[in-house]
């Protein structure tokens, strides 16, 4: 429960070596059985919140693309400052809108039909939180990533090279960490999307879903060197 409104349900979970409370279910992470005083990051997802409208009152910089930048892709990826700062609007199109407070502790989210919460997942648990971890000073990888004798193995690449084919079976995002020289993979979401024509076998791999979801053999809260 919320303990600023008790009869408001919330759903706790664990990513990225972060707690995250939802304001609705997000079926690709595991709940945590935990009541805490306070959580690193809290979702909203639906109805724009009070903070939300707040924040679209302050002056706003478009920071991404700038003025004559060349875009290497055609990403419809729109980066969207608010103050000094202390709020950032992620637009996906005409599909998907976040906004993230400058601390990086509150997560606002919707979409537009026909897309629905599960696609707003999609983005809230890639590029999203990807954003978060980088305000929050931790180095996020596009990569896939893999537990082979109680060791993390990061799957680095361009898109469509083959992460998410490779890593099928077993896969999972990686936050990373370093500290003291060391780096160490902390669990995050743990599905992964892979082409119908890969998961047919097409390529010579065995798969037998579009969507493969895997566990890691250690305890979910665990973090990897």
């Amino acid at each position: 429960m919320d303990r600023e409104n008790p009869r408001k349900v919330i759903y706790p979970y664990r990513a990225y070596g972060l707690t995250l409370s939802c304001n609705t279910p997000v079926s690709a992470l595991r709940q945590e059985h935990t009541d805490l005083e306070k959580y690193d990051i809290v979702v909203s997802l639906g109805p724009e919140t009070d903070w939300v409208r707040q924040a679209r009152r302050l002056p706003s910089r478009l920071e991404h693309p700038r003025p004559g930048e060349v875009e290497r892709d055609d990403s419809p990826f729109m980066l969207t400052s608010f103050g000094t700062e202390e709020f950032f609007q992620l637009a996906y199109g005409n599909e998907a809108l976040f906004f993230v407070d400058g601390a990086a502790e509150r997560i606002w989210g919707t979409c537009l039909p026909p897309l629905t919460n599960e696609d707003v997942a999609t983005y809230l648990l890639g590029p999203v939180m990807g954003f978060v971890l980088r305000r929050r000073g931790v180095l996020a990888l596009h990569a896939s990533a893999v537990c082979i004798g109680g060791q993390a193995v990061a799957l680095c690449g361009e898109s469509q090279a083959g992460k998410s084919t490779i890593a099928a079976a077993l896969a999972r995002v990686a936050a990373v960490d370093i500290q003291l020289g060391k780096v160490f993979s902390a669990p995050g979401w743990r599905e992964c999307e892979i082409r119908r024509a890969t998961s047919r076998g097409e390529r010579g791999l065995p798969l037998g879903s579009a969507s493969c979801r895997g566990r890691c053999a250690s305890d979910r809260n665990n973090e990897f060197p």
